[in-house]
């Protein structure tokens, strides 16, 4: 089964550092493997352009010691609580599926998103 390859953006709060690299998931799996990575129970997927998009922790504003990003990518600005996964989107002409990060992109988000730390959830 092939796997997906996304972009993890995780803030630890020991350190107060942020990190960053490529995770892959099964696609058989795939919920089971976000919610393992991000440490959630439920995920919401949300789109920041017509080819990106982010997987967040549903709850992550609920979960204490979860740092809260503010995010803006082009025109799009958004706050988002715990760790945050990459995928690149395509239209299926039924809805939006998530594939690996492009390469494409990858170049876009490194180069246009800007992310900081707004708090920590209580």
């Amino acid at each position: 089964m092939e796997k997906l390859k996304l972009v993890k953006v995780a803030f630890d709060m020991d350190s107060h550092e942020f990190s960053q690299g490529f995770v892959e998931v099964s696609q058989e799996h795939a919920l089971h493997d976000y919610n393992s990575i991000i440490g959630s129970r439920m995920i919401d997927i949300v789109s920041i352009s017509d080819d990106i998009a982010v997987i967040v922790d549903d709850e992550g504003l609920l979960v204490s010691d979860n740092p809260v990003f503010e995010i803006q990518f082009g025109q799009v600005e958004m706050q988002f609580a715990g760790t945050l996964l990459f995928a690149s989107q395509t239209d299926t002409g039924e809805g939006l599926d998530l594939i690996s990060i492009r390469n494409s992109d990858f170049l876009e988000l490194a180069d246009k998103l800007k992310l900081r730390i707004i708090g920590v959830t209580a």
